[in-house]
């Protein structure tokens, strides 16, 4: 109807119109492909965040309870000797700062309201970080009452004043370094339950093919570290990674065992 109409007023007119016709589609289609390359890069932007801060959650879902289990056996062994008025030496107790790598997480934190983290992800990655923040609190002090803790010198009597003095300092900050300790494996519970959450709400962002690269990649950090301990870290991948193919899982051990050249 449009055409009829247009090839019915004057030809200078027509032309304009045509033109104009032109120019409308020319801006309209260029509209359109800045809108598809800026979601492209949007996309892209988003995977690149999701996989590094998936790599970077992952370990903490992995080493938390490993380190919780570690510290809750020395705790029990600690309150038990504390409830016979004993002092077990704590003096090597210090944790160096930065003790943990969390910098994609605050970089996660800071694109809030942004197309690349919602908010369901943001709430649940700014209560792991205040997680981290109060577990790095309880290693910090920690280490400061380790700092606290007296030699007894062996000559000392145990009826001289000098003895009384030192044992009863020791116990002092014995009980609060007691304390802290059970902060620390309160915070790395609460660190591997919040991780674990957030490895959820990604996994559901990310392919599987993706999720399993990631995994591997992890693996592959952790393997010098624990020695070439493929059972170890087979039973730790089977249960944080259950849609990890157990085949798959032994061929990327066997690998790495090659490349390590561990017998």
């Amino acid at each position: 109807m449009f055409l009829r109409r247009l090839f019915k007023v004057g030809n200078k007119v027509r032309w304009l119109a045509l033109e104009l016709l032109v120019v409308f589609i020319g801006v309209y289609l260029a509209f359109l492909f800045q809108g598809y390359t800026e979601e492209r890069k949007n996309e892209n932007e988003r995977e690149k965040v999701l996989v590094s801060l998936k790599k970077e959650v992952e370990k903490f879902r992995l080493s938390a309870p490993l380190n919780a289990t570690g510290q809750r056996n020395q705790l029990n062994k600690w309150r038990a000797a504390f409830s016979r008025g004993e002092v077990v030496r704590f003096d090597s107790w210090r944790f160096l700062e930065p003790q943990y790598n969390f910098q994609v997480i605050e970089y996660a934190i800071n694109l809030q309201g942004t197309e690349i983290i919602e908010f369901e992800l943001y709430e649940a990655i700014s209560e792991l970080y205040r997680e981290i923040k109060q577990l790095e609190h309880a290693e910090r002090r920690m280490t400061n009452l380790s700092d606290q803790y007296k030699i007894v010198p062996k000559a000392l009597s145990e009826n001289s004043e000098a003895y009384q003095v030192l044992t009863a300092e020791n116990l002092f900050h014995f009980q609060k370094f007691i304390g802290a300790a059970a902060d620390r494996v309160g915070n790395l519970d609460e660190v591997a339950t919040r991780a674990r959450k957030i490895a959820v709400l990604i996994n559901e962002r990310l392919s599987t093919e993706k999720q399993q690269e990631i995994a591997f990649e992890i693996l592959q950090e952790f393997f010098p570290n624990v020695e070439g301990d493929t059972v170890f870290l087979k039973e730790l991948y089977m249960e944080k990674f259950e849609e990890i193919p157990v085949e798959t899982l032994d061929e990327e051990l066997r690998k790495l065992v090659r490349e390590y050249d561990y017998n």
